[in-house]
């Protein structure tokens, strides 16, 4: 039977400070993917390593536009792109997906169906992994799936915008713009003032919430244009009250806070960080009106990664580039104890 002396005591001691040390280094190591859109949150591990396996999992016949963007904004979000970050081979699965999407609606053969919003979702997603991985040959697929949506808009007898297509559409104008992307940035601000300027279609029991976010994309469509507000209103206009129950609402505040100060992104931070306590036992955040607990939970990672990646002094993407890791950064789990130390 072991004898526990003074010295195997503290040896024991030594050797537990030293698991704890390496422990705690791997959780910083964790933090260390960050991107101009947003930044890894530890506290979220478990729920972005469930992504990463549906996203592994899930055979190409089964997945759709929608979700596909989703989830690959969620891993933009928590700071991956499509040259380094813990998730980038999950975010280039994603990736070429959607190009083979858009490429067969292209070409019209085999091509999926799409409807108005998930196709400006996708040029989002093409548009903002563009811009975060620097991949300039994405940009024939983001002028590739604006064309193949933006007749549905001029269609004889086509209702305008919805509230939906007219946030999406504020998004994509704004990351056009940040894309330098002018000629393509006029058609679809054009269509956004659209649809800002329409009645938008409410029911009785989304009254409030449609009409909210109605009024923060006409805002966000504003802001594109090139109007100019004071921070604390944008961020009045953008976020939600309760942003569980409106996602796509909190992304477009999400998406604003990182052009505010640094005194607002910090304080800002502080109404955020409760919503990681809200996941269920199942590390994913319950399903949101018809959005399910899995696109959901992308949306809600995309929103919490904007808002800590940019909760410190850095607006903009010199900023940016100034703090992450150099382009052919590793996987610091996978460097040796020598590079580590």
């Amino acid at each position: 039977m072991l004898r526990l002396t003074l010295p195997l005591i503290a040896c024991l001691a030594g050797l537990t400070s030293v698991a704890s040390a390496q422990v705690d280094a791997h959780v910083h190591s964790l933090a260390l993917p960050r991107t101009a859109l947003g930044s890894y949150v530890p506290e979220l591990h478990s729920t972005v390593l469930t992504l990463a396996v549906v996203i592994a999992d899930t055979p190409n016949q089964d997945r759709d536009i929608a979700t596909a963007a989703w989830q690959a904004l969620a891993l933009s979000g928590m700071g991956s792109n499509m040259r380094y970050g813990h998730h980038k081979t999950e975010l280039k699965k994603l990736i070429v997906w959607l190009t083979r999407q858009q490429t067969a609606l292209t070409d019209n053969i085999n091509a999926p169906r799409l409807d108005r919003a998930d196709g400006v979702l996708m040029a989002l997603a093409f548009t903002r992994i563009g811009v975060e991985s620097e991949y300039k040959l994405l940009n024939r697929f983001i002028e590739g799936s604006i064309k193949s949506w933006l007749p549905k808009f001029a269609e004889r007898d086509a209702r305008p915008p919805t509230t939906e297509e007219t946030a999406l559409l504020a998004l994509l104008a704004q990351s056009l713009k940040q894309a330098n992307q002018p000629r393509l940035l006029q058609q679809v601000l054009a269509l956004a003032k659209r649809g800002a300027a329409a009645t938008p279609t409410t029911t009785a029991t989304t009254t409030g919430q449609t009409l909210r976010l109605h009024a923060a994309a006409r805002h966000c469509v504003e802001l594109a244009a090139g109007a100019q507000y004071p921070p604390e209103l944008t961020l009045a206009q953008c976020w939600p009250d309760d942003a569980l129950a409106a996602p796509l609402h909190a992304w477009l505040g999400a998406f604003q806070v990182r052009t505010l100060p640094a005194s607002v992104r910090t304080a800002h931070w502080q109404r955020v960080q409760p919503l990681i306590a809200k996941r269920q036992a199942s590390h994913l955040w319950p399903k949101s009106g018809k959005r399910d607990a899995m696109t959901t939970s992308a949306m809600m990672l995309a929103v919490i990664g904007m808002c800590h990646g940019n909760k410190t002094d850095r607006n903009d993407s010199s900023a940016a580039k100034a703090a992450d890791p150099p382009r052919d950064h590793k996987d610091p789990r996978k460097q040796s104890k020598r590079q580590r130390l």
